[in-house]
C-alpha cells in the first residue's frame, strides 16, 4: 500500500510548542531515529525490468493515437529472419516474454549479423575503419566487407568463446595485420592509396580525451582512481557564460580532483570541454557509430595555448627536473622516454637541449605535447 504524505509539519514548528519532560522527551527520540538511520546497512538498488501486462501496439492512421489501424506484430528484418516460421511469422509466442525472446533472437549463436556487426566494431576500434567501413549499415545501401572471409572468421571465433571481448582485443592485437609499421611503401600507395587491403597500419590520431589522458600521465598527474561521480574541469567561462542561463561548476585549472581520466568528465550538451569538442569528441546528441578526425589549426592552437595544457606542461617540467636533474640531455632522454616511448636521436637530442637552454624547460615539455608523435597513435 503506497501512502502520500498531506501534511508535513516541520520540527521547527513543533519544539517551540514542547517544553519540559515533553520536549526531553522529543529530543531523545529524534537522536534515536538518527542514530538508528546512520546505522542502517546500504542496500544496493538496480534498476530492471520486467514483463507484467502485454499491452498491444497499433498502426496510427497518421500517426494519431485516436486513430488506430491493425495490430503490429512482433518481428524482425526480413533479411535476418533466421528461425522464422514460414510465411515471415514471429517464431515465438506474443504477450509477456516477447522482449526476452527477441534478446535470445538477438544474442543466439547461429545469428548471423550481431557477431559480425560486433567484431567489426571491434576491429574499427584498432585500425580506424572497420572491414566494413558504414559500421551502422550492413545492408544494401551500406559498403561491403573488404575482407568477407575474415569478417566471418572473427564473427565465428567470438561466439565461440563465449562473445568473449577481451579475447577479440587480444586476438587482433596479436595479429601480423596489426603489428605491421605504419610507413608508406611505393608499390602498397600505387595499388591501395587508401589502404585498404590493409598492406600497413593504419595512422590514428588519438581520440580527444586520449590526449586529454596521455598529457596528465606524461605530467605524472593522472589520477587512476576507478569509479566515482563525474568531474568538472576547468572552462574558460568566456565560452558559455551569459548564454541562456548555462552554468558549469567548474574547479580551477590546477584543482587536482579534475585530473582524473577523462571517461569520469562530466559531459553536458550544450558546453563541451574544449580539447574534447576540437578534437572531434562526439557531441552527446545522438549514437556516434564513427568518429571525425578532422585536423584543423585550432588543435595546434589549443595545445599551445589552453590553460589546462599550460598547467600540465609546467608539472611536465617539474617531474623531469625531479626525475632526471638538471642537465637537459638528461631530461630530453627521459622527456622522450615518458611521453614518446624511445629515445631520442642524435640531431632530436641535440637540438632539444639546445632549446632547453635557450628557451626554458617548461616551454620544451609543452612542444612535446604539440608533437604529432604525440596526439597519434604509434
Amino acid at each position: 500500500m503506497q501512502v502520500e504524505k498531506f501534511l508535513v509539519v516541520d520540527d521547527k514548528e513543533v519544539e517551540p510548542l514542547l517544553s519540559g519532560a515533553p520536549l526531553a522527551e522529543w529530543k531523545r527520540l529524534k537522536d534515536e531515529i538518527a542514530a538508528t538511520s546512520k546505522a542502517k546497512p546500504e542496500i544496493p538498488m538496480l534498476l530492471g525490468v520486467e514483463e507484467k501486462k502485454f499491452e498491444p501496439a497499433h498502426f496510427l492512421h497518421h500517426g494519431s493515437v485516436d486513430s488506430k489501424g491493425s495490430i503490429v506484430k512482433p518481428g524482425v528484418l526480413s533479411v535476418a529472419a533466421m528461425n522464422m516460421k514460414e510465411g515471415g511469422e514471429w517464431p515465438f509466442p506474443q504477450g509477456p516474454g516477447t522482449r526476452t525472446a527477441f534478446a535470445n533472437w538477438v544474442t543466439a549463436p547461429e545469428n548471423p549479423l550481431t557477431a559480425r556487426v560486433m567484431v567489426n566494431r571491434i576491429w574499427q576500434h584498432h585500425f580506424g575503419e572497420g572491414l566494413v567501413r558504414t559500421t551502422s549499415n550492413f545492408g544494401k545501401t551500406g559498403e561491403r566487407p573488404t575482407h568477407p572471409e575474415l569478417l566471418d572468421w572473427l564473427a565465428s571465433e567470438f561466439v565461440a568463446s563465449g562473445w568473449s571481448i577481451k579475447r577479440m582485443h587480444r586476438l587482433i592485437m596479436l595479429s601480423d595485420v596489426y603489428r605491421q609499421s605504419s610507413d608508406d611503401r611505393a608499390d602498397g600507395v600505387k595499388i591501395d592509396p587508401e589502404n585498404r587491403l590493409l598492406w600497413r597500419q593504419a595512422r590514428q590520431r588519438l581520440e580527444g580525451e586520449i590526449v586529454r589522458d596521455a598529457i596528465l600521465a606524461a605530467a605524472g598527474t593522472l589520477d587512476k582512481t576507478m569509479g566515482g561521480p563525474g568531474v568538472h574541469p576547468y572552462i574558460d567561462p568566456s565560452l558559455w557564460a551569459g548564454s541562456s542561463g548555462r552554468t558549469w561548476p567548474g574547479k580551477p585549472v590546477d584543482d587536482p580532483s579534475t585530473f582524473r581520466r577523462s571517461l569520469y568528465i562530466f559531459q553536458k550538451r550544450t558546453i563541451q570541454v574544449p580539447m574534447m569538442e576540437l578534437f572531434d569528441a562526439p557531441n552527446g546528441i545522438g549514437s556516434c557509430s564513427r568518429r571525425n578526425r578532422s585536423t584543423i589549426a585550432t588543435q595546434a592552437l589549443i595545445l599551445m595555448n589552453n590553460a589546462f595544457v599550460l598547467d600540465q606542461a609546467k608539472r611536465f617540467a617539474a617531474r623531469l627536473e625531479r626525475e632526471a636533474g638538471t642537465d637537459p640531455e638528461a631530461q630530453v632522454k627521459r622527456a622522450f622516454a615518458v611521453a614518446l616511448s624511445r629515445p631520442p636521436l642524435a640531431k632530436e637530442l641535440a637540438e632539444s637541449a639546445a632549446f632547453i637552454r635557450a628557451a626554458g624547460l617548461t616551454d620544451f615539455a609543452q612542444t612535446i605535447f604539440n608533437l604529432n608523435e604525440f596526439t597519434y597513435a604509434p
